[in-house]
């Protein structure tokens, strides 16, 4: 009796028994999650894209000295959060979850990045300033969905 190889085709590539795709490279989305002075300010951000795109994303926290309200700005892949501070001081209300929020709600940044909670941290702690920083660990092509 003659044995034969079992095939399956998925999304035109040829898989093998094991279900691996030959050839083909895994997608993953890149991420970064903050190290932060403090306790409970740390967030994980994670590129709404998955492939190696995503490891372009920078992110920064600013204090921009004076006394000024939070802004954010995205030029290109960088996202700037200009932290809300008084007399150069940030601002009690720059909490983590208040930075999430700012992110996930604004019309650009939050369709390049997620922003959550990093393991560990209630969000209640007020971040600090953080120079512009690459999302890494994308693999594989960018996905455009």
């Amino acid at each position: 009796m003659a044995r034969t190889r079992k095939t399956w085709r998925h999304q035109g590539s040829l898989l093998g028994r094991s279900g691996v795709l030959s050839g083909a490279e895994e997608r993953k989305k890149a991420t970064l999650t903050t190290a932060l002075t403090g306790a409970n300010n740390d967030l994980k951000f994670t590129a709404q894209k998955s492939g190696t795109g995503g490891n372009s994303i920078r992110i920064a926290y600013i204090n921009p000295g004076g006394t000024v309200a939070r802004s954010l700005s995205v030029s290109g892949n960088d996202i700037t959060v200009n932290l809300a501070v008084s007399a150069g001081v940030i601002a009690a209300s720059e909490t983590a979850t208040s930075i999430r929020n700012s992110i996930n709600q604004h019309a650009t940044a939050g369709q390049m990045v997620e922003a959550e909670l990093a393991a560990s941290n209630d969000g209640t702690g007020v971040v600090t300033a953080m120079a512009l920083t690459n999302l890494t660990g994308g693999t594989g092509p960018t996905t455009f969905t």
